[in-house]
């Protein structure tokens, strides 16, 4: 049996060998090796697609250069047009900020740009914004050149565009108010505010406190980076609790890209039908730019109402909320607050994707919050601050 099996292994081993000198006399490995290992043989086309970018951005500052604190801004259009100002296509920035257009000379590759010319981008700024760059239409060159991916190139990259939200207050006057509501800027400058049938007023604002006083109320909103709404029952409170605001930032849960249902206890409250999940989760735009602190957003699931309680009374003095998608570009998010089965508190908040609303609620001594989209959108919630006794 030894011998019949070493006669056998001295036949593989055999075998082998012969082989491997076949496939050499077969194979020229050094042409293979050059081919694989070698330098570009540029005269050869490469049938890929080159790639056209735009960048847009939040200036938070204003000052129209992309600096540390800067953010990129998702969802904003930007148009592609041919040399005669004919429109090609319309592709908005994704949640790192960039907007792609591909090109490609050859055939069958179906990209947006086909051949050499003049080719414009003209950012489509969105009214919740003012453009703090010289960026509204930029012109490339798109050229032909050989050994290139695609077999185009564009002459220069497009400058990025920054973006600064446009600053308002929204509150709502009442009966009570006489209709009547003034406002006193940072700088002392007072005005009144105009109201329209329905009681609501809007006026531009700037970084600061502002102080908005009716016939018998006052409150002091302090504007940063966001526009501001005030609940419908602003200054009825005359003094301001001593108890700490606790902010619940959602940042403090999990450290992966996933989601997780929010649990009893968290913050020390109750919470119903409540999700945290990283900013770049989901597709959508509001979940990437809806955060105002860290990387994580709580949202209500599958845009069904959603709750936070707690047995013992405590406030709400407010939060931060934005919507999911394009499609529920203002979105009317509705906030209830009970006192046990009464109901206290109702507002509506305007939602955009675009970033989010400062609601000032101060509601007080309240043992459940409602939140509900009118049209079952995922309302997205930040930095929510409450006074727990």
């Amino acid at each position: 049996m030894k011998i019949l099996l070493s006669t056998f292994i001295g036949a593989v081993v055999a075998l082998t060998i012969a082989t491997q000198a076949g496939a050499e006399d077969r194979i020229d490995f050094d042409a293979l090796s050059k081919q694989y290992n070698g330098k570009r043989d540029w005269g050869v086309p490469e049938a890929g697609k080159f790639g056209l970018s735009s960048f847009a951005y939040q200036d938070m500052n204003g000052n129209g250069v992309y600096e540390l604190g800067d953010k990129p801004l998702a969802d904003i259009p930007v148009a592609l047009l041919d040399e005669s100002g004919n429109l090609i296509e319309v592709k908005k920035t994704n949640v790192d900020g960039y907007v792609n257009f591909y090109g490609s000379s050859f055939e069958g590759m179906n990209e947006t740009i086909s051949k050499p010319g003049r080719y414009s981008l003209r950012v489509l700024v969105p009214d919740q914004f003012d453009l703090t760059t010289d960026t509204l239409m930029q012109t490339v060159e798109v050229a032909p050149l050989e050994g290139s991916i695609g077999g185009l190139i564009a002459n220069h990259v497009p400058r990025i565009s920054g973006f600064k939200r446009k600053l308002t207050l929204v509150g709502r006057a009442t009966a009570i108010d006489d209709l009547s509501v003034e406002t006193t800027s940072p700088d002392g400058s007072k005005q009144m505010a105009k109201i329209d049938a329905g009681g609501r007023f809007e006026l531009p604002v700037t970084k600061g406190n502002w102080t908005i006083k009716s016939k018998d109320r006052m409150i002091t909103a302090d504007v940063a980076d966001t526009p501001v709404q005030l609940a419908k029952t602003f200054g009825t409170e005359a003094t301001t609790p001593s108890d700490p605001i606790t902010i619940v930032t959602f940042d403090d849960m999990i450290r992966d890209e996933g989601v997780l249902k929010i649990p009893n206890g968290y913050a020390h409250l109750d919470w119903n039908n409540w999700v945290i999940t990283h900013k770049h989760f989901y597709k959508g735009a509001g979940y990437k730019n809806g955060a105002v602190s860290g990387d994580y957003v709580a949202y209500i699931s599958s845009g069904h109402p959603a709750s936070i309680s707690r047995t013992e009374p405590f406030d709400f003095v407010g939060g931060y909320f934005s919507v999911s998608f394009d499609s529920a570009e203002g979105e009317g998010f509705d906030v209830k607050a009970y006192r046990g089965d009464q109901l206290v508190y109702h507002d509506v908040v305007e939602l955009s994707r675009f970033g989010p609303v400062h609601f000032m609620a101060d509601y007080r001594g309240i043992t459940k919050l409602e939140f509900s989209t009118q049209h079952y959108w995922q309302g997205i919630a930040d930095d929510l601050q409450f006074r727990l006794p």
